[in-house]
């Protein structure tokens, strides 16, 4: 028998934690692709802000992901958790072929990264609409669909435009969806 309170409060701190990783992420983001009118580099205490920044976020993106990967892999939704990892692999591959295959962007981790949010999200879902029903509102789950697919389609979107872009807007580009999921992953660890 599962605590559904202590796992609402595991995916309200994973939430969390995950907003966290988008914040760390979105400094290095600053640090390293602010667009350079002159050419000048930051000062060195800035590139070891933005290295540590890459360095937090991917520690405190691993730490969100076992965390929410944790009440996932214990409480139980209406579809296995492994079909929805098989059908964010299958994304990814079509997603890949389509971007880079046919739309010849080059590929990069941030896609892999989108489809795994993504997945790591419908199964959180899943289990809201499963095991843990009984602890959220009627119109949470249908909330965090909505939100998670829009957050996606954003990225997405971002991701094929970063290199038809240049200067500012492909910065302003590659932050758009570091705060479009750091802002829905702050929402979600308040509605948890």
């Amino acid at each position: 028998m599962i605590d559904a309170a202590q796992q609402m409060q595991a995916l309200s701190r994973g939430h969390a934690e995950m907003a966290i990783c988008c914040l760390f992420y979105l400094v290095w983001w600053c640090v390293f692709f602010w667009p350079h009118s002159d050419g000048s580099k930051f000062p060195a205490v800035l590139n070891l802000m933005g290295v540590c920044s890459i360095v937090a976020a991917v520690i405190v993106g691993l730490l969100a992901a076992v965390t929410l990967g944790g009440v996932v892999s214990s409480t139980k939704g209406h579809i296995q958790a492994v079909w929805i990892v098989f059908g964010a692999v299958c994304l990814y591959v079509a997603l890949l072929l389509v971007t880079s295959g046919i739309l010849k962007r080059p590929a990069t981790t941030e896609l892999v990264l989108f489809v795994a949010w993504l997945a790591l999200e419908l199964c959180v879902i899943n289990i809201l609409t499963g095991d843990l029903i009984q602890e959220t509102q009627a119109w949470l789950s249908t909330a965090m669909l909505i939100a998670t697919v829009i957050g996606f389609v954003v990225c997405l979107v971002c991701y094929q435009l970063y290199y038809q872009l240049a200067g500012r807007a492909s910065f302003i580009d590659g932050c758009i969806p570091l705060l479009a999921i750091g802002l829905i992953e702050a929402a979600f660890a308040l509605m948890a």
